[in-house]
């Protein structure tokens, strides 16, 4: 599995990030399951969602 970073930030938005693509993946540009594999919190940052439809 793909293991991600979930970012959470201050609109109350969460993003999963990409910390390291697993073997499957690089031979097969297929996602598979997020693995979260650690949490951090932005609580001085938008996410930028609420912006773009302005």
């Amino acid at each position: 599995m793909c293991d991600y970073v979930e970012v959470n930030y201050q609109c109350s938005h969460i993003r999963l990030l990409v910390r390291a693509w697993c073997v499957v993946y690089q031979k097969t540009q297929k996602r598979c399951p997020p693995n979260v594999v650690a949490s951090e919190t932005r609580p001085g940052d938008k996410c930028g969602i609420a912006s773009s439809f302005k």
